[in-house]
């Protein structure tokens, strides 16, 4: 499995999107507390699939 490279330096973080989501069984809290220091919202752990289903039927009910 991949893990990737964790970013640290604030000269590598190069696009800064309104939200940064990991996927269900995702969590990475030294990530999410950089990101978050850089105005970033993060979403840990949640499946979008999943979160748009229980959305359409909020709105529906």
């Amino acid at each position: 499995m991949n893990q990737g490279k964790i970013v640290t330096d604030d000269a590598e973080i190069q696009l800064k999107p309104d939200v940064f989501w990991m996927q269900l069984n995702i969590e990475n809290r030294e990530a999410a507390e950089l990101l978050t220091g850089k105005g970033i919202h993060v979403v840990m752990n949640r499946c979008i699939k999943v979160e748009h289903e229980l959305l359409i039927r909020q709105t529906v009910l």
